[in-house]
């Protein structure tokens, strides 16, 4: 795995980038059937685990929208959603 990371960093045309995340992904879901974790349930899960968490972010911001906020400001509500799970 660490191998593709490093191969994705050296990649220069988005073309080489494309190709080794889907050689990363192919590691990883190696990976999760080597642990016997079906790696599409494990990528939902996590989907809708963002989805949940974002919604949550939304609603702590009210009517403000994101792009109006500074990194550091959503980075801290996210921080804060997730300490809350």
């Amino acid at each position: 795995m660490q191998e593709e990371i490093e191969e994705i960093k050296r990649a220069e045309s988005e073309n080489e980038k494309r190709e080794e995340l889907g050689d990363l992904l192919f590691v990883v879901s190696h990976l999760g059937n080597f642990l016997g974790i079906n790696p599409e349930i494990a990528l939902q899960e996590a989907c809708d685990k963002f989805a949940r968490r974002f919604d949550k972010l939304e609603k702590i911001l009210e009517d403000k929208k994101i792009k109006e906020r500074d990194l550091e400001t959503l980075d801290r509500i996210w921080n804060q959603v997730k300490n809350e799970e």
